[in-house]
């Protein structure tokens, strides 16, 4: 009697061991689903970010898009080595501010366009023309003086759609006060980078020039044929 109670108890221990085991496995595995299940969801489908976080733009422009899908996007082109503060990462978008003649905009970069800025990176934009002359700073359609802000000569500027002289305003970006803006500059008051003015006007004149006597010649010449 005492050897079968005696097998019967190592056979309940047995049996508690195994369950003991089995119940061990089950939780391994139901934290090993719960951490891939976590692994698993949207990271990017509301990331909220540092309120001071900055991007810059990678490529050579990106849209800045009215929701955080490719459906509908601003007449804006946010150009290459521009900066923005950026609040959320929504669906693979960043949540970014723009400043648009004085207006803050809210609206949407690609991720894969743009990257987190830092400290380090250089420029904030691709300068090709600078100020000349102490200049207020007009809207895009240059019909309203933007407040407080006055750029003077040797500011850095970017040129839209290349330089005309003969227009009155010419759009341009720049930054100011760690902003980025797009307005209208008077064309009198900027200058493109490695263009001189006296240069352009003095090539002008030789054009000119060289027209008026070929058209004096042109006129002797008819003469001098009509007399013989």
């Amino acid at each position: 009697m005492h050897f079968i109670f005696i097998l019967r108890q190592r056979l309940l221990d047995k049996k508690k061991l195994l369950i003991h085991n089995i119940n061990m496995k089950k939780v391994v595995f139901s934290l090993i689903v719960f951490i891939l299940m976590v692994c698993a969801l949207p990271i990017g489908s509301a990331i909220s970010l540092a309120e001071t976080q900055q991007i810059v733009i990678n490529t050579s422009f990106s849209y800045l898009y009215k929701e955080p899908n490719f459906d509908e996007f601003y007449q804006i082109e946010v150009k290459k080595g521009e900066i923005l503060d950026v609040s959320n990462e929504i669906d693979s978008f960043y949540e970014v501010k723009y400043t648009l003649d004085s207006n803050v905009i809210t609206g949407y970069i690609p991720c894969e366009f743009a990257s987190i800025y830092t400290q380090e990176q250089e420029t904030l934009l691709v300068y090709n023309g600078k100020i000349i002359h102490n200049t207020p700073v007009y809207t895009v359609a240059g019909n309203e003086i933007i407040e407080n802000i006055t750029l003077s000569p040797g500011h850095e500027i970017y040129i839209y759609d290349g330089f005309d002289s003969d227009l009155e305003f010419t759009k341009v970006k720049f930054s100011y006060n760690n902003q980025i803006y797009t307005a209208s500059i008077p064309t009198i008051n900027l200058s493109p980078n490695g263009v001189n003015k006296g240069v352009i006007i003095a090539l002008s004149i030789i054009t000119a020039l060289v027209g008026v006597i070929f058209v004096v010649l042109g006129i002797k010449k008819k003469k001098s044929g009509t007399k013989n």
